[in-house]
């Protein structure tokens, strides 16, 4: 991110402003796919600046040039990250307060519960077929999912990574996916594709012994009194 600063009626306005599709999370792309979306909306998406904000900046021109040649290309890069299909080894989630908890991927990309399986092909079936009744049968060659689902999707498989132990709650999940959708696109986009490109045959995980016994270990006096919650890392 680079941070600048724009002249505005209340005297200057500082705007952290992506060099590269590495700084853009889902949340900023979620954001970022909304039909007809505006020049202002697009830039208050990318920099997370409230749009109120962004009418009392008096530089219109340096703003544009400042931000508006990235924001046309993101879907471009977005959709060369999408196909290229190079999964991460590990993702960073970051928690309220600055904490933050890396989960790794490694090659065994799957699920640990039944239940987070059966979530996640609902989700992917309903996708799919929107795209179906468009592209029929090369539905996979023009996949562009709704990237909220990707995140919906992304927080049932990580969840079952940081809390394998545990069945989780629908607020269990919401809160999870605040989380989630900070996730930079980068990472998100390749792991949504590959369950995507699974379906309907999702590869469910048996927890490797050691991992149910670090998480238990860790978690005794907490599961003595309360259950996870994002705000808890194990």
């Amino acid at each position: 991110m680079t941070e600048r600063t724009f002249k505005h009626i209340n005297g200057k306005i500082k705007l952290a402003i992506p060099d590269s599709l590495q700084d853009v999370t889902l949340q900023m792309m979620i954001e970022f796919q909304q039909p007809a979306l505006s020049d202002l909306e697009a830039i208050s998406a990318l920099t997370q600046t409230p749009i109120e904000q962004l009418y009392g900046i008096s530089d219109i021109a340096a703003l544009n040039e400042a931000i508006l040649p990235f924001a046309q290309s993101l879907q471009h890069q977005l959709a060369y990250t999408y196909e290229a299909g190079t999964l991460p080894k590990q993702v960073t989630l970051r928690y309220p307060g600055g904490k933050a908890h890396v989960i790794t991927i490694g090659d065994d990309v799957g699920f640990y519960a039944y239940g987070a399986v059966m979530e996640a092909r609902e989700l992917m079936a309903a996708e799919i077929a929107r795209h179906q009744q468009t592209y029929g049968d090369s539905w996979r060659e023009n996949l562009n999912p709704d990237l909220r689902t990707c995140g919906l999707i992304l927080t049932q498989f990580l969840y079952n990574r940081a809390y394998p132990a545990h069945v989780p709650s629908a607020i269990d999940i919401q809160q999870f996916f605040d989380v989630v959708k900070w996730l930079p696109v980068t990472d998100a986009a390749p792991l949504a594709r590959h369950f995507f490109l699974s379906y309907p045959n999702l590869p469910l995980r048996k927890p490797r012994l050691w991992q149910r016994l670090q998480h238990l270990l860790k978690n005794v006096p907490a599961l003595m009194h309360s259950r996870p919650s994002v705000t808890s890392i194990p």
